[in-house]
Order: structure tokens, then sequence, then C-alpha cells
């Protein structure tokens, strides 16, 4: 008599190792442009008035004795006016 016994013994082992590396770079560029454009025109008007009035007074005494009084006004006026334009343009640019 023949008697014949298998035994079969299967171990497995699985070891999984995962890494994950991330690298984010994000670059991000900004451009920006200012162009300022000035445009000054000054428009200055001046109006002067000018009045005098002017009296003058004489008393003549005898006795050689004279006597003058003089009395001047002035009146003036002034007007100015000025007016100014100005333009301002900005641009900005930016990339990512």
């Amino acid at each position: 008599m023949t008697k014949t016994q298998t035994k079969t013994q299967t171990k497995s082992k699985t070891k999984t190792k995962s890494k994950t590396k991330t690298n984010t770079q994000t670059k991000t560029k900004t451009k920006t442009q200012t162009k300022t454009k000035t445009k000054t025109k000054p428009k200055t008007k001046t109006k002067t008035q000018t009045k005098t009035k002017t009296k003058t007074k004489t008393k003549t005494k005898p006795k050689t004795k004279t006597k003058t009084q003089t009395k001047t006004k002035t009146k003036t006026k002034t007007k100015t006016q000025t007016k100014t334009k100005t333009k301002t343009k900005t641009q900005t640019k930016t990339k990512t």
C-alpha cells in the first residue's frame, strides 16, 4: 500500500509602498503700465478797471496865504479766470 500525502502551503505577502510627490509651482507675472498725460491749458482772463476821481479845492485869502486840498479816489476791479484740463490713462496687464 502506498499512501501519498501532499501538503501545499502558499504564503503570499504583498507590500505596497506608495510615495506621491507633488510639486506645484505657480508663476504670476503682472505688468502694470501707467500712462499719464497731463495737458494744462491755463486760460487766464484779467480785467482791470481803474476809476480815478480827483477833486481839488483851492482857497485863497489875502495876506498871501494859500490852502490847497486834494482828494483822490481810486477804484480797481480785477477778475481772473483759470481753466485746467488733466487726462490720465492707466493700463494693467496680468499674466498667470
